[in-house]
């Protein structure tokens, strides 16, 4: 795999979710590489307005990420083929799931 190959098997890889007002798409930034800690991690902005307009914004956040995550993950060569032929189940799933967004 095109990560482990750059990285070594033992990096690990993080994403930062949050989100912008006045974006009309999915803002990545990264890769911040922490030596250190063989950390990589990227940072992704939702289009919060976009997300706030839709008709139904926890599925519209849902998809927004793991569209940007996909990218992410193609980009460093792990095969997203089976992310992508299921996201709009997964998005489905993870947005009507009432534990998805269990505040405790």
């Amino acid at each position: 795999m095109k990560f482990s190959r750059r990285y070594g098997a033992d990096w690990e890889l993080m994403f930062r979710i949050s989100a912008k007002r006045s974006i009309l798409d999915n803002e990545i930034c990264g890769p911040t590489i922490f030596k250190k800690q063989k950390e990589i991690e990227f940072t992704i902005f939702l289009p919060f307005d976009v997300i706030q307009n839709a008709t139904y914004p926890s599925k519209s956040a849902i998809e927004f990420l793991l569209i940007a995550v996909s990218s992410v993950l193609d980009s460093l060569g792990f095969d997203i083929a089976p992310t992508q032929a299921r996201m709009r189940i997964l998005a489905q799933t993870f947005s009507t799931d009432p534990t998805m967004f269990d505040s405790k």
